[in-house]
């Protein structure tokens, strides 16, 4: 229902309904950007919470459709032949449906994040994308802002409202819940 694009462009806008200061630093610019952004976030899912126990129709009925789609290739001999009926395993897996995660590929800015150069390996890189999606919402927004936003704790205490402090603890206390899980 909505677009990243669509939201970060809302964003800009308000930023330039407000009035623009031509003296504020690079910096102060994109705190004030990632404020309002994060305020219209919160209003979305304040908005939206009602959606989070229901299932998209449109999901199923995708499914459903792809699943009586009938697909042919040819053979050697140039014949048609369906692809269910191939008989190499290799024909046989669907790569489609599966869920993607934020963190699931080798992402060194997360890994550094987390200091686990060490757990690295794919299976560990699974597992941290699922560790993810258990974080509640206000804590995964905090993880985003530190390791893609790349902003400072103090940065994102001004955004979040929160104290410098309990940017830390949260920040920390993942790390360890993160090492202490993949381990």
């Amino acid at each position: 229902m909505y677009n990243t694009n669509d939201i970060i462009d809302e964003g800009i806008a308000k930023f330039y309904d407000k009035g623009i200061n031509i003296d504020l630093e690079e910096m102060a610019i994109k705190l004030q950007l990632f404020k309002i952004i994060d305020n219209d976030l919160n209003e979305i899912f304040k908005k939206e919470a009602f959606h989070k126990n229901t299932q998209s129709t449109s999901l199923i009925l995708e499914e459903e459709l792809d699943g009586l789609e009938e697909k042919f290739t040819l053979d050697a001999d140039l014949d048609y032949v369906m692809d269910e009926d191939l008989e190499d395993i290799s024909y046989q897996q669907d790569n489609k449906h599966k869920h993607l995660f934020l963190y699931d590929d080798r992402n060194s800015s997360v890994i550094s994040a987390f200091e686990m150069e060490d757990l690295s390996t794919q299976h560990t890189i699974k597992l941290l994308g699922k560790f993810y999606t258990w974080l509640p919402m206000h804590v995964s927004d905090i993880v985003d802002l530190f390791v893609f936003g790349k902003l400072s704790f103090e940065e994102i205490s001004k955004i979040k409202n929160i104290e410098i402090i309990r940017i830390e603890r949260i920040f920390n206390g993942v790390r360890k819940s993160i090492r202490k899980n993949l381990s």
